[in-house]
Protein backbone atom coordinates (compact mmCIF):
# COMPACT_ATOMS: atom_id res chain seq x y z
CA UNK A 1 0.00 0.00 0.00
CA UNK A 2 1.47 3.37 -1.00
CA UNK A 3 1.46 6.43 1.21
CA UNK A 4 -1.42 8.14 -0.61
CA UNK A 5 -3.62 5.11 -0.02
CA UNK A 6 -2.64 5.08 3.66
CA UNK A 7 -3.49 8.76 4.03
CA UNK A 8 -6.87 8.19 2.40
CA UNK A 9 -7.60 5.36 4.81
CA UNK A 10 -6.58 7.46 7.81
CA UNK A 11 -8.75 10.36 6.71
CA UNK A 12 -11.72 8.05 6.10
CA UNK A 13 -11.22 6.49 9.53
CA UNK A 14 -11.08 9.86 11.30
CA UNK A 15 -14.10 11.09 9.34
CA UNK A 16 -15.96 7.89 10.28
CA UNK A 17 -16.45 7.22 6.58
CA UNK A 18 -15.97 3.43 6.72
CA UNK A 19 -18.17 0.42 6.92
CA UNK A 20 -18.03 -1.52 10.20
CA UNK A 21 -15.97 -4.25 8.51
CA UNK A 22 -13.50 -1.73 7.04
CA UNK A 23 -13.19 0.00 10.40
CA UNK A 24 -12.49 -3.27 12.19
CA UNK A 25 -9.81 -4.22 9.64
CA UNK A 26 -8.24 -0.78 9.95
CA UNK A 27 -8.06 -1.00 13.75
CA UNK A 28 -6.27 -4.34 13.53
CA UNK A 29 -3.39 -2.69 11.65
CA UNK A 30 -1.02 -1.40 14.37
CA UNK A 31 0.97 0.75 11.92
CA UNK A 32 -2.13 2.53 10.65
CA UNK A 33 -3.42 3.11 14.18
CA UNK A 34 -0.08 4.60 15.26
CA UNK A 35 -0.08 6.89 12.23
CA UNK A 36 -3.64 7.90 13.01
CA UNK A 37 -2.69 8.92 16.57
CA UNK A 38 0.11 11.10 15.22
CA UNK A 39 -2.22 12.62 12.63
CA UNK A 40 -4.82 13.47 15.28
CA UNK A 41 -2.22 14.88 17.67
CA UNK A 42 -0.75 17.12 14.99
CA UNK A 43 -4.20 18.27 13.89
CA UNK A 44 -5.02 19.19 17.50
CA UNK A 45 -1.73 21.06 17.87
CA UNK A 46 -2.25 23.05 14.69
CA UNK A 47 -5.55 24.55 15.79
CA UNK A 48 -5.77 28.29 16.11
CA UNK A 49 -3.98 31.27 14.61
CA UNK A 50 -0.46 29.80 14.84
CA UNK A 51 -1.25 27.50 11.93
CA UNK A 52 -0.81 30.47 9.56
CA UNK A 53 2.74 31.14 10.72
CA UNK A 54 3.49 27.44 10.59
CA UNK A 55 2.16 27.12 7.05
CA UNK A 56 4.21 30.11 5.88
CA UNK A 57 7.33 28.54 7.33
CA UNK A 58 6.55 25.21 5.67
CA UNK A 59 5.94 26.90 2.34
CA UNK A 60 9.32 28.60 2.54
CA UNK A 61 11.05 25.33 3.41
CA UNK A 62 9.11 23.48 0.73
CA UNK A 63 10.10 25.93 -2.01
CA UNK A 64 13.77 25.56 -1.13
CA UNK A 65 13.48 21.78 -0.83
CA UNK A 66 11.81 21.36 -4.20
CA UNK A 67 13.92 23.74 -6.24
CA UNK A 68 16.77 25.52 -4.41
CA UNK A 69 18.56 26.51 -7.64
CA UNK A 70 15.39 27.51 -9.52
CA UNK A 71 15.86 24.51 -11.81
CA UNK A 72 13.71 21.48 -12.24
CA UNK A 73 15.09 18.68 -10.06
CA UNK A 74 15.43 15.16 -11.34
CA UNK A 75 14.62 12.21 -9.09
CA UNK A 76 15.00 9.32 -11.49
CA UNK A 77 18.56 8.57 -10.35
CA UNK A 78 17.76 8.63 -6.61
CA UNK A 79 17.57 5.08 -5.26
CA UNK A 80 14.44 4.04 -3.44
CA UNK A 81 16.23 3.70 -0.10
CA UNK A 82 17.56 7.25 -0.42
CA UNK A 83 14.04 8.48 -1.14
CA UNK A 84 12.81 6.79 2.02
CA UNK A 85 15.61 8.36 4.06
CA UNK A 86 14.82 11.78 2.62
CA UNK A 87 11.15 11.32 3.46
CA UNK A 88 12.00 10.36 7.03
CA UNK A 89 14.39 13.32 7.35
CA UNK A 90 11.73 15.69 6.04
CA UNK A 91 9.18 14.31 8.48
CA UNK A 92 11.54 14.72 11.41
CA UNK A 93 12.36 18.27 10.32
CA UNK A 94 8.67 19.15 10.18
CA UNK A 95 8.05 17.69 13.62
CA UNK A 96 10.99 19.62 15.06
CA UNK A 97 9.70 22.82 13.45
CA UNK A 98 6.22 22.15 14.81
CA UNK A 99 7.64 21.54 18.28
CA UNK A 100 9.41 24.90 18.33
CA UNK A 101 6.29 26.69 17.10
CA UNK A 102 3.88 25.18 19.58
CA UNK A 103 6.06 24.30 22.58
CA UNK A 104 7.81 27.56 23.50
CA UNK A 105 10.83 27.43 25.76
CA UNK A 106 10.29 27.73 29.50
CA UNK A 107 11.25 30.98 31.28
CA UNK A 108 14.19 29.18 32.87
CA UNK A 109 15.41 27.97 29.47
CA UNK A 110 15.11 31.47 28.05
CA UNK A 111 17.11 32.75 31.00
CA UNK A 112 19.90 30.22 30.35
CA UNK A 113 19.94 31.09 26.65
CA UNK A 114 20.25 34.84 27.30
CA UNK A 115 22.25 35.20 30.49
CA UNK A 116 25.77 36.50 30.08
CA UNK A 117 27.53 38.00 33.11
CA UNK A 118 28.03 41.72 32.76
CA UNK A 119 31.67 42.66 32.29
CA UNK A 120 33.65 43.77 35.29
CA UNK A 121 34.27 47.51 35.12
CA UNK A 122 35.88 47.91 38.52
CA UNK A 123 39.67 47.95 38.49
CA UNK A 124 41.90 46.24 40.95
CA UNK A 125 43.78 48.73 43.10
CA UNK A 126 47.19 48.77 44.66
CA UNK A 127 47.49 48.28 48.42
CA UNK A 128 48.52 51.89 48.93
CA UNK A 129 45.12 53.19 47.78
CA UNK A 130 42.79 53.59 50.74
CA UNK A 131 42.32 51.00 53.46
CA UNK A 132 44.54 47.97 52.90
CA UNK A 133 41.83 45.65 54.18
CA UNK A 134 39.15 47.11 51.95
CA UNK A 135 41.47 47.19 48.94
CA UNK A 136 42.30 43.52 49.41
CA UNK A 137 38.61 42.66 49.77
CA UNK A 138 37.68 44.58 46.62
CA UNK A 139 40.48 42.94 44.63
CA UNK A 140 39.32 39.53 45.83
CA UNK A 141 35.73 40.29 44.81
CA UNK A 142 36.84 41.41 41.35
CA UNK A 143 39.00 38.30 40.85
CA UNK A 144 36.24 35.96 41.93
CA UNK A 145 33.69 37.60 39.67
CA UNK A 146 36.07 37.56 36.69
CA UNK A 147 36.66 33.84 37.30
CA UNK A 148 32.86 33.18 37.34
CA UNK A 149 33.17 32.14 40.99
CA UNK A 150 29.87 33.85 41.62
CA UNK A 151 28.96 32.27 44.96
CA UNK A 152 32.17 33.50 46.59
CA UNK A 153 32.04 36.81 44.68
CA UNK A 154 28.62 37.41 46.26
CA UNK A 155 30.16 36.93 49.70
CA UNK A 156 32.92 39.43 48.93
CA UNK A 157 30.57 42.05 47.47
CA UNK A 158 28.20 41.68 50.41
CA UNK A 159 31.12 42.42 52.71
CA UNK A 160 32.02 45.44 50.58
CA UNK A 161 28.45 46.70 50.78
CA UNK A 162 28.74 46.66 54.56
CA UNK A 163 31.58 49.18 54.26
CA UNK A 164 29.74 51.37 51.68
CA UNK A 165 25.99 50.71 51.74
CA UNK A 166 25.28 53.35 49.07
CA UNK A 167 27.89 52.14 46.57
CA UNK A 168 25.78 51.23 43.51
CA UNK A 169 28.64 49.33 41.86
CA UNK A 170 28.96 47.03 44.87
CA UNK A 171 25.19 46.51 44.90
CA UNK A 172 25.09 45.79 41.18
CA UNK A 173 27.88 43.22 41.22
CA UNK A 174 26.46 41.67 44.37
CA UNK A 175 23.14 41.16 42.56
CA UNK A 176 24.97 39.91 39.46
CA UNK A 177 26.92 37.42 41.57
CA UNK A 178 23.71 36.15 43.18
CA UNK A 179 22.08 35.76 39.78
CA UNK A 180 25.13 34.02 38.35
CA UNK A 181 25.17 31.56 41.24
CA UNK A 182 21.50 30.67 40.70
CA UNK A 183 20.02 32.76 43.52
CA UNK A 184 17.58 34.76 41.41
CA UNK A 185 15.11 35.10 44.29
CA UNK A 186 17.79 36.90 46.34
CA UNK A 187 19.07 38.93 43.39
CA UNK A 188 15.65 40.36 42.55
CA UNK A 189 15.22 42.65 45.61
CA UNK A 190 18.78 43.95 45.16
CA UNK A 191 18.16 44.82 41.52
CA UNK A 192 14.80 46.37 42.45
CA UNK A 193 16.54 48.56 45.04
CA UNK A 194 19.08 49.63 42.42
CA UNK A 195 16.24 50.52 40.02
CA UNK A 196 14.71 52.73 42.73
CA UNK A 197 17.95 54.74 42.95
CA UNK A 198 18.11 57.26 40.06
CA UNK A 199 21.06 58.81 38.32
CA UNK A 200 23.66 56.05 38.18
CA UNK A 201 25.49 54.26 35.36
CA UNK A 202 24.03 50.81 35.99
CA UNK A 203 20.34 51.67 35.45
CA UNK A 204 19.89 50.14 31.98
CA UNK A 205 21.96 47.06 32.79
CA UNK A 206 20.04 46.54 36.03
CA UNK A 207 16.72 46.62 34.15
CA UNK A 208 17.89 43.88 31.78
CA UNK A 209 19.25 41.64 34.53
CA UNK A 210 16.26 42.22 36.79
CA UNK A 211 14.04 41.04 33.94
CA UNK A 212 16.23 37.97 33.47
CA UNK A 213 16.11 37.30 37.22
CA UNK A 214 12.30 37.25 37.03
CA UNK A 215 12.59 34.68 34.23
CA UNK A 216 14.99 32.54 36.25
CA UNK A 217 12.58 32.71 39.17
CA UNK A 218 9.66 31.61 36.98
CA UNK A 219 7.89 34.98 37.21
CA UNK A 220 6.95 35.24 33.54
CA UNK A 221 4.48 38.11 33.78
CA UNK A 222 6.83 40.18 35.93
CA UNK A 223 9.60 39.54 33.40
CA UNK A 224 7.43 40.66 30.48
CA UNK A 225 6.37 43.81 32.33
CA UNK A 226 9.98 44.62 33.23
CA UNK A 227 11.32 43.97 29.72
CA UNK A 228 8.82 46.45 28.28
CA UNK A 229 10.59 49.30 30.08
CA UNK A 230 13.67 48.75 27.90
CA UNK A 231 13.44 51.32 25.11
CA UNK A 232 15.11 51.56 21.69
CA UNK A 233 18.76 52.47 22.03
CA UNK A 234 19.02 51.14 25.57
CA UNK A 235 21.04 48.18 26.80
CA UNK A 236 20.11 44.92 25.00
CA UNK A 237 17.00 46.37 23.36
CA UNK A 238 17.24 43.98 20.37
CA UNK A 239 17.59 40.97 22.65
CA UNK A 240 14.63 42.19 24.65
CA UNK A 241 12.45 42.39 21.54
CA UNK A 242 13.31 38.79 20.63
CA UNK A 243 12.63 37.56 24.13
CA UNK A 244 9.23 39.24 24.26
CA UNK A 245 8.27 37.48 21.03
CA UNK A 246 9.21 34.14 22.55
CA UNK A 247 7.40 34.88 25.81
CA UNK A 248 4.10 36.08 24.35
Amino acid sequence: MDNNAKYDLIENYIANDMTPVEREQFEQDAELMEATKLHEALAETLKGEKIHAFRNALNAVDSQWENPAKTKPSAKFIPLKIKRLLAVAASVALLVLAWHFFHPASPQTLFSDNFQPYQMVLNQRSVGEGSAEKTALENTAIKRYAANDFANAAISFRQLMATEPDNIAYQFYYAMSLLGSGEANNAIPVFEKIMDTPGHLFMEQSRWYLSLAYLKNGEKEAAISSFKFIQAGQYNFTEKEQLLQELQ
